[in-house]
């Protein structure tokens, strides 16, 4: 018997063992899984947090840089076709992944959204620079699609570009003299309305009383004279080429009298045009360019919209003789 309950008792403690053995196994099993578990959670979620992470970031960098593609350059252009601005590089741009084959970016200053191009793309989409490609900023020219100025050339460009076609037309016209003279209206301290006492009679009528007594003459300054040129001359003459004056009425009228050959030929005629059109700047835009150039500290010893102001005080007098 006692043999036997030893034996007994040796198989429990085996078996207990055994249990034991396999229990931890178990256990061990359950706990490697666990552990696996959340090892892979745990991996799963530092990488769910770095995409939102990189994509908040990404997002953010988006709207502070606004980079340009090359595919939206059209766009942009639209919708800021005044001012362009040319930059070496995209600068501190260049170390973010969300401007990556971008060539230029957007920059909103004084409420104005600034389109810049970088230096190395500019000449890729058919602009037309003038005088020539530099790291500054640039008028787009009102006449002449994707020919941009840059800003300190633009009103002396604009005034001999517009001097010369009128010079073009007298030549295609057949003229024997031209002359183009700028005039400038010149300022009054005085209204040239008053009022008065007027006494007397029109018409039959009594006029007795207080009147108002405009004179309605505008005076004008002798600033410069532009083209004073003698030609041959010649009775056959061809339409000339207009961008600045295609429409200005009194040298579609004056074209149309020099073709018309078969009515009474003008021989001379004195014209008063306007220096500025309905395509120049006007002065709220040149006033808000001027607000950009001053927040970057560019401002020069001008501002663009004195300029403007000063243009549309004058006028061109030209006169043509055939």
């Amino acid at each position: 018997m006692e043999k036997f309950k030893i034996d007994k008792e040796a198989l429990k403690s085996k078996f207990n063992k055994e249990k034991f053995i396999d229990a931890a196994n178990t256990i061990g099993d359950k706990a490697k899984q666990a552990a696996d578990v959340a090892t892979k959670f745990t991996k799963d979620s530092g990488e769910f947090l770095e995409t939102q992470y990189k994509n908040a970031k990404d997002e953010i960098e988006l709207k502070v840089f606004s980079p340009v593609f090359e595919n939206e350059i059209k766009e942009k252009i639209q919708s800021n076709p005044i001012m362009l601005r040319i930059e070496e590089d995209g600068g501190k741009r260049n170390s973010s992944e969300v401007c990556v084959g971008s060539i230029g970016h957007i920059e909103s200053i004084k409420g104005k959204d600034i389109l810049t191009i970088y230096n190395q793309f500019a000449n890729d989409y058919g602009f037309n620079f003038y005088p020539v490609l530099v790291n500054t900023f640039y008028l787009s020219n009102p006449y002449v699609e994707n020919m941009y100025i840059c800003i300190d050339d633009y009103f002396n460009y604009l005034k001999r570009a517009k001097v010369d076609e009128l010079e073009q037309i007298a030549f295609a016209l057949g003229a024997k003299h031209v002359k183009v003279t700028l005039k400038e209206v010149r300022k009054q301290i005085v209204s040239n309305s008053i009022k008065g006492s007027v006494s007397g009679r029109f018409g039959g009528d009594s006029l007795k009383g207080n009147h108002a007594i405009s004179n309605n003459v505008t005076d004008y300054s002798e600033l410069e004279v532009a083209k004073d040129v003698e030609f041959e001359g010649n009775d056959n003459p061809i339409y000339p080429e207009l961008v600045y004056f295609k429409e200005e009425k009194d040298i579609l009228n004056l074209i149309q009298m020099r073709l018309d050959k078969n009515i009474n030929q003008i021989k001379s005629k004195t014209y008063t045009l306007n220096y500025v059109s309905s395509k120049d700047i006007r002065e709220e835009t040149a006033t808000s360019i001027d607000a950009v150039l001053k927040h970057l500290h560019l401002s020069g010893n001008a501002s663009v919209a004195s300029e403007v102001e000063a243009k549309n005080r004058i006028v061109f007098e030209y006169t043509i003789k055939f």
